[in-house]
């Protein structure tokens, strides 16, 4: 029988996110994962973006996130003027997000929902 809670692709993003695990050794190369980042984020331009791409530009960021320590200096400065793009953007992604699927703050592109400033107090914050 199929854990209920697990059938819910809301419930499915809130399990990830609160699960902490290493990438797998067949994990996407970092630069990767910045250039589909990249990519998703001017994807975010068009008028009829699915909400399911909104979620992967989100789930892309989070494996950012989990992979912080993999960045070069350089890639981090990179990351912080996407994440610009993410926040100027925060209107389509809140459309998405009426209810943040994280609690952690300092993954503020979760609470795009409550404006562009989240990403602003998460720096303050951490």
């Amino acid at each position: 029988m199929v854990n209920e809670e697990l059938s819910n692709p809301v419930e499915r993003v809130r399990k990830r996110l609160t699960t902490r695990v290493a990438p797998p050794a067949t994990a996407k190369p970092i630069a990767d994962v910045l250039a589909s980042y990249k990519i998703y984020l001017a994807d975010l331009r068009k008028e009829d973006m699915e909400s399911s791409e909104i979620l992967l530009v989100l789930i892309t960021r989070d494996e950012i996130e989990q992979r912080w320590a993999e960045l070069s200096p350089q890639q981090q400065r990179h990351v912080e003027r996407l994440d610009a793009t993410l926040a100027i953007h925060y209107a389509k992604v809140a459309a998405v997000l009426p209810n943040a699927l994280s609690t952690d703050r300092a993954r503020w592109w979760w609470f795009l929902h409550e404006g562009p400033q989240v990403r602003a107090e998460a720096k303050g914050v951490a």
